[in-house]
């Protein structure tokens, strides 16, 4: 698979990869600059667990995702990856490469990686780059009938 080169994503729409009968699905957005505008709403949401949303990289950099330079979350824009009955949170990262000092991770809006109604343990949730910016965000994890899940801000420093 050919790497973006300097790619740039502005993202202002939907994008969803939703689930009515199982586990949520997976949204990886990839390339040097990534923006979600206002009106970006991001979902992998699922009966039975919630999915995985990737921007910018993977969780603290692993795998081979490419490592963004740039990621700007507006405010009003939203990502879920929870589930929406008995199961699980999902995995939501925004990431820029916190070992190039270039780099930035810009966020607000909403991220959600919430366990079922009925039942789950709260998803994981990380914020990382060199530069880590984060301004007026909600952030839940929560679960009602199992354990509060995690979120990771993780700058450079």
């Amino acid at each position: 698979m050919n790497k973006l080169q300097a790619g740039v994503i502005k993202n202002s729409g939907n994008l969803e990869a939703n689930s009515l009968v199982s586990k949520g699905g997976k949204i990886y957005l990839e390339g040097d600059e990534i923006a979600l505008a206002s009106t970006s709403k991001i979902e992998t949401k699922g009966v039975t667990d919630g999915g995985t949303i990737l921007i910018g990289g993977n969780w603290q950099g692993n795998g081979d995702l490419r490592q963004a330079t740039k990621v700007d979350m507006a405010a009003g824009a939203t990502i879920d990856a929870s589930s929406t009955d008995k199961g699980n949170g999902g995995v939501v990262v925004l990431w820029s490469d916190v070992s190039n000092s270039n780099s930035v991770t810009h966020i607000n809006g909403s991220i959600k990686a919430e366990a079922g109604l009925w039942g789950g343990e709260g998803g994981k949730v990380e914020t990382s780059g060199h530069t880590l910016k984060i301004e007026d965000v909600q952030v839940s994890t929560q679960s009602t009938h199992g354990s509060t899940g995690s979120w990771l801000l993780d700058p450079t420093d």
